[in-house]
C-alpha cells in the first residue's frame, strides 16, 4: 500500500486536488484512493495522472 503526506489542498470548479509527497510505494494513473478526514468522514478519488515534478 502506498503511503502519501499532503502538503496543500485545492478546489476548482471542477476537481479537489491533492497536492504532497509519496512516501512509500508507488501511485499511478488510474488509481483509486481512500482519504478518512476524520473517523466518519472518508474521501474517495482518482489519480488522474497529471505530474508536477
Amino acid at each position: 500500500m502506498s503511503q502519501f503526506h499532503v502538503t496543500q489542498t485545492l478546489k476548482t470548479e471542477k476537481a479537489f486536488i491533492i497536492k504532497g509527497i509519496l512516501l512509500e510505494g508507488q501511485i499511478s494513473k488510474g488509481m483509486v484512493i481512500h482519504v478518512s478526514l476524520n473517523n466518519s468522514l472518508q474521501v474517495t478519488g482518482g489519480i488522474n495522472g497529471d505530474q508536477e515534478k
